[in-house]
């Protein structure tokens, strides 16, 4: 069982699938964002010693609703980082399923490397670096 892959339903199936996850109203600090199986949960906070406190109910219910659905997060893929012009001393750890999520400067979603700083150096380096080898 599940969503067919490759099909031509497939896409509008999952989409009809995962729409109540992208409902659900976090309030004003939490945004989540889906693309295919690719799912990007944006958190804001005004200082990070908040952050691992607010992120933990959102992240206890996307991760109760996956449970729930029977999928499974790939922990090896998950990752977070803290987009900021201004420098932290203490990186909080987050944990699901006590599994930890990896803190990184980088993030690559969709193709698009995302960088803590929000600026476009991370992914302009990776694309001059793939067009270098072609």
């Amino acid at each position: 069982m599940g969503i067919p892959q490759g099909s031509c339903l497939g896409p509008a199936l999952w989409n009809i699938f995962i729409n109540d996850l992208l409902q659900i109203d976090f309030g004003n600090s939490v945004s989540i964002q889906a693309f295919a199986d690719d799912l990007i949960i944006m958190m804001k906070e005004r200082a990070t010693y908040l952050f691992k406190e607010t992120s933990i109910g959102p992240l206890n219910i996307v991760n109760k609703w996956i449970q729930d659905h029977r999928l499974e997060i790939n922990y090896d893929k998950s990752c977070y980082i803290i987009a900021s012009s201004k420098k932290f001393s203490h990186i909080p750890s987050l944990r699901i399923n006590n599994h930890k999520i990896t803190h990184s400067v980088n993030l690559k979603y969709l193709g698009v490397l995302i960088d803590s700083k929000l600026t476009w150096n991370a992914h302009l380096n990776y694309v001059k670096d793939k067009i270098n080898k072609v």
